[in-house]
């Protein structure tokens, strides 16, 4: 089962954050990262307001990275899961969500990768904290939320393979950041003999701040426990980014 989820989690990673996300990324042979928003699905303010001020060091950025001990029992550290290369969606409005794998975001300062496994070792959990001069953040913030308005599904292309989308937008609970925008994406996977997988994804923005977080469970049983996980890096994401 480990080898089969990880099998397809490399894939997913082309279409997500987890292995933790990114919209308007996209450098050649860097990629990883994104998740999403919207504005019913934010749960702070209006973005505009603070979304300004100097980006985040590198101490921040690496304080707001969840680590083991910050997470339930039984979750032990992994391997991030990384692709070469920017995952491309036939639809323009799905793009941001297809490019959240991307190792290296546009205009963004990358902190360290956070890869862990739990449910029995068949569950899978990423976190990425990245941060923008300026307005960089809300910008980024709002082109995910603009995607998950308008793009209800598509076929991205990851890695020479392909992948078969259904975006489904979430309400996430409050997790105390100025923006918080929740999806799941359900994937059919032909590659792979047409395993299908769905993968909670999580975008939190304060600030000049931005942290994603991706979870596939071990199975549909395991989608309950994602809340739980966000809440956690929230509380990690703030306060490491205000350190």
């Amino acid at each position: 089962m480990r080898t089969r989820t990880r099998r397809a989690a490399a894939v997913a990673a082309a279409v997500s954050a987890l292995l933790t996300a990114s919209a308007c990324t996209g450098d050649s042979g860097e990629g990883q990262k994104k998740p999403a928003a919207s504005p019913s699905a934010a749960d702070g303010k209006d973005g505009g307001a603070s979304a300004g001020g100097a980006a985040l060091t590198a101490a921040q950025l690496t304080a707001a990275t969840l680590e083991v001990k910050d997470l339930p029992a039984g979750w032990k550290g992994d391997k991030a899961e990384a692709t070469t290369a920017g995952a491309r969606a036939d639809k323009a409005e799905c793009q941001p969500l297809a490019e959240l794998i991307n190792r290296k975001v546009t205009g963004a300062t990358m902190g360290p990768d956070a890869a862990f496994a739990g449910q029995g070792g068949n569950a899978l959990l990423n976190q990425r904290v990245f941060t923008f001069p300026g307005a960089g953040a809300a910008e980024f913030t709002k082109s995910i939320g603009t995607s998950l308005d308008t793009c209800k599904g598509f076929t991205a292309s990851i890695q020479g393979g392909r992948a078969e989308v259904t975006v489904e937008k979430l309400t996430a609970a409050p997790t105390g950041t100025e923006e918080t925008h929740a999806f799941r994406l359900k994937m059919k996977l032909p590659e792979l003999g047409g395993i299908t997988m769905e993968m909670d994804n999580a975008v939190l923005r304060q600030g000049s701040g931005v942290t994603s977080v991706s979870f596939l469970p071990a199975n549909a049983a395991g989608h309950p426990a994602f809340a739980d996980l966000l809440k956690r890096a929230a509380a990690k994401f703030t306060q490491g980014a205000g350190s």
